[in-house]
């Protein structure tokens, strides 16, 4: 055990991130370029955040005060949570203690992982998307 959490810590940059439906059809719901980190402490926290890569600045420079369509691209656009995490066999377990996504707060959120040398892969459990079952799979790279 301590060694699958030795194997996760550390500075995890996004490589890609998709979606599968039930017919095998993949989608990327961040764009085929979509940036984003993930990060786990030796102290049992973890800090997940994904964008699409090019968002728009609001045209303010107030920057809390968007237009409402400036405000629901960005969030459409973006994802994001922290909290603490363990380890059970061949899967992570986030507790999200603050999220971008409210419903997430206080949910646990497990995931298949596999670390092949400075890769992680995270799949998710399925989940309900546009009404069809589907599941991510994640792909990070070490940071150095």
């Amino acid at each position: 055990m301590e060694e699958m959490m030795n194997e996760i810590v550390g500075v995890w940059k996004l490589h890609t991130f998709h979606q599968l439906n039930e017919k095998g059809d993949v989608s990327y719901p961040f764009g085929q370029d979509a940036k984003g980190y993930i990060i786990y402490t030796e102290s049992d926290h973890m800090s997940v955040n994904i964008m699409k890569a090019g968002r728009p600045p609001y045209q303010s420079n107030d920057i809390m005060n968007g237009t409402t369509e400036e405000k629901l691209a960005a969030m459409e656009g973006y994802t994001g949570y922290s909290g603490k995490y363990k380890i059970e066999g061949n899967k992570v377990i986030h507790l999200s203690e603050v999220s971008l996504i409210p419903n997430l707060i206080g949910l646990e959120q497990e995931r298949e992982f596999t670390v092949d040398n400075d890769k992680l892969t995270l799949k998710t459990p399925v989940f309900l998307v546009d009404k069809q079952l589907q599941h991510a799979e994640i792909v990070f790279t070490k940071m150095q």
